[in-house]
């Protein structure tokens, strides 16, 4: 709507759906948690399902969009977690740095 629904006299009309029943959502208008990650192509709460910021998304996109076992992805991310782990082997007179 071009105004907020305070300044009007008369309520107006859904386009869609033709009610009269409009009603000012204070906690959306005024909330600041959004987040506009790559997880969704809108504006969400953040850490939900799909969203970036959420502990579970790889698990989440994984088995829910893309269809794959449960149980084979939660092993591949514990044995990614492993493999991160396990410092890079340095030979003698080599740098501290990686090479890559």
């Amino acid at each position: 709507m071009p105004k907020p629904l305070e300044r009007y006299v008369r309520t107006p009309k859904c386009k869609h759906c033709g009610h009269f029943r409009y009603y000012l959502d204070k906690g959306r208008q005024y909330r600041t948690d959004y987040c506009s990650c790559g997880g969704y192509h809108h504006k969400h709460r953040q850490g939900s399902k799909f969203c970036e910021s959420n502990p579970d998304y790889e698990f989440n996109v994984r088995t829910m969009r893309y269809g794959e076992d449960p149980e084979e992805v939660r092993f591949d991310i514990e044995f990614h977690k492993q493999l991160a782990s396990v410092p890079l082997l340095k030979q003698k007179g080599e740098a501290e740095e990686c090479p890559f």
